[in-house]
């Protein structure tokens, strides 16, 4: 229930101005037509007091989430299937959201829609939050009159697409965290447990090894040198953050995870997954091939592949199928995706052949995910061991030569 202040003209042309509550806008220009009133201006009030209370029980959040958006998808398709009126639908889900961020965007949206704008063109307004690839297909969803349809696979494919994202995140944070617990172990090694060796070493004026020294040496430099190390690897990671930024460098790390050897398997197979499942749901939803191709091309979320399509795009435009097309990169799209692709041309259900993709791809990828830990858990293991190990014994060297003399 909404309150609404109106301004109306009574049949004796007398100016009336009040408010009455009412389920929706027009129950509430229903209400005053019964009464004999000529309608001047309608408009819902908003009580200041709770909109600021309702914002402050919400999370004060930088990012929306992905499944934040999966959850608002299938809310408004579940609400608009049971025959809720969308602008009561939009302010049920606003009501429910726990971000400010998305409680005050939908805000927004409400009140344009109330307006008269199309909910594509409202959203569209907000596109930190929904992405080219929300906005085309709820126009498609408003023009079919399939909206309900289109938002509940909306919010099936990020749900999918969230799930496989913290899949992502879980089987990389491991590695991270190990590789950081040992650089730790190896800086303790270099400035704590080889000097106290080198101090016991210099006390007794012991000849050294060679590869002592250099142990020692590397030591006493570590120890020295710490602060200014530190300092590199902040400044090196800074440059790097920066670099990402710019279009130079998401190219150049875009290239490097599709192309280095341990993470290739992961990072390949979740841009194809991306690309069919994505291209697969706008073809679904009625959207043209051209606008499916253009949308897909951000949602891969990889510039190499992001210029491919949109090449391929181009292409199509001018006549060309897109299977011919993508298999002139074989390196980024295999023979499989390709011919996969062109059956789907062929049979005219190209839809369903990339939703044959990328339930393939997505098995790949979770196999990859499942495997990842056991490939790099024991590479950084024995990279970070070999190296300890080569200090131990560099310092257990003198010890070994002195028992030696000893017994001779």
């Amino acid at each position: 229930m909404a309150t609404y202040t109106y301004k109306c003209r009574t049949p004796n042309g007398i100016i009336e101005k009040g408010s009455l509550d009412a389920i929706d806008k027009q129950r509430a220009i229903n209400s005053l037509q019964e009464k004999g009133l000529i309608l001047i201006s309608l408009k819902e009030s908003v009580d200041v007091l709770k909109v600021k209370t309702s914002l402050k029980k919400r999370h004060l959040r930088l990012r929306v989430k992905i499944d934040d958006l999966a959850s608002l998808a299938r809310q408004l398709a579940t609400l608009l299937d049971a025959g809720v009126p969308l602008l009561r639908c939009i302010e049920i889900v606003r009501d429910q959201v726990e971000v400010k961020s998305l409680f005050a965007a939908l805000d927004a949206i409400k009140k344009d829609v109330e307006s008269g704008e199309a909910l594509s063109r409202a959203l569209a307004k907000h596109p930190k939050m929904f992405t080219e690839f929300w906005v085309n297909l709820i126009a498609t969803g408003e023009a079919s009159g399939q909206l309900p349809f289109v938002l509940m696979q909306l919010g099936a494919y990020m749900e999918s697409t969230a799930a496989l994202q913290r899949k992502m995140i879980s089987a990389l944070i491991y590695p991270v965290l190990l590789s950081i617990a040992s650089a730790g172990a190896l800086v303790v090694f270099l400035t704590i447990v080889v000097p106290m060796f080198s101090q016991l070493y210099s006390y007794f004026g012991a000849d050294l090894p060679v590869l002592t020294k250099i142990i020692i040496n590397a030591s006493n430099l570590a120890k020295q040198w710490l602060w200014l190390i530190i300092l590199l690897v902040a400044a090196f990671g800074f440059f790097v953050i920066k670099f990402k930024s710019t279009e130079q460098g998401e190219i150049f790390f875009d290239r490097l995870k599709i192309k280095m050897p341990i993470f290739k398997a992961l990072f390949f197979n979740v841009v194809l997954h991306r690309f069919s499942s994505g291209l697969a749901m706008l073809l679904k939803s009625g959207v043209p091939i051209l606008y499916s191709l253009e949308v897909v091309s951000k949602a891969v979320a990889n510039k190499i592949y992001e210029g491919i399509v949109i090449e391929a795009k181009d292409r199509v435009k001018e006549g060309d199928s897109l299977g011919a097309t993508l298999d002139m990169f074989s390196h980024e799209f295999p023979p499989f995706v390709t011919n996969m692709i062109r059956v789907g041309e062929e049979s005219g259900n190209l839809s369903s052949m990339l939703s044959h993709l990328a339930g393939y791809y997505q098995e790949k990828v979770e196999t990859v995910i499942e495997r990842l830990p056991y490939i790099v858990e024991p590479t950084i293991i024995l990279t970070i061991g070999g190296v300890i190990g080569v200090i131990v014994i560099g310092m257990f060297l003198p010890i070994f030569g002195l028992a030696t003399a000893v017994n001779m």
